[in-house]
């Protein structure tokens, strides 16, 4: 039987130069890459630096220029422009101020009405309460009453027979002069 065996690609172990593999390839064309776009950015803000410079450069001649016919000092001039180039920053935190204001102003809005709704809510359960209390302290009142005109009539009955006699252990009418539910 033949044996048939496939080989993609051999490595010599006993050559000393340079091995360039495919994933060495693409590390060094990354690296290329990496370089040749810094050094375009490098470029780009060099120009721009170079352009800012050269617009500074002109804008202080034609200051000393204008001073000629304005008579007025370069400070001064500077200090105008700083000025006016603060504006805009400080429209700016007008506008963020007016913003935390107005919601500041619906913060307290919605927290008044929220309070007005716990008040009314307070007020009620309030109300509700003062009247359980009352009508338990009614029908109270209404049994201790019944209890009492009972006993009263048991008191009659067992004295007609006078078998029996009864012993006062309290007087009932001095509990309701005493009513604790007068109190709250």
């Amino acid at each position: 039987m033949i044996n048939t065996e496939s080989t993609i690609a051999v490595v010599n172990s006993n050559s000393s130069g340079i091995t360039i593999t495919l994933e060495s390839t693409g590390i060094f064309l990354g690296i290329l890459l990496s370089v040749s776009a810094l050094a375009g950015l490098g470029i780009k803000v060099v120009s721009n630096v170079s352009k800012i410079s050269s617009s500074i450069t002109q804008i202080e001649e034609d200051l000393k220029e204008y001073r000629k016919y304005a008579n007025i000092n370069t400070q001064q001039i500077t200090d105008i422009c700083h000025r006016l180039d603060s504006i805009p920053q400080i429209e700016e935190e007008l506008k963020e101020y007016r913003k935390c204001v107005n919601t500041n102003a619906e913060k307290i809005i919605e927290i008044s009405h929220r309070l007005d709704l716990h008040i009314q809510d307070y007020v009620n359960s309030k109300d509700t309460i003062t009247l359980l209390i009352g009508g338990i302290k009614e029908m109270m009142e209404h049994r201790t009453n019944r209890l009492y005109s009972s006993m009263k009539d048991i008191e009659s009955y067992l004295q007609k027979n006078g078998t029996f006699k009864i012993r006062e252990f309290q007087d009932l009418h001095r509990i309701e002069e005493d009513n604790p539910f007068d109190k709250l």
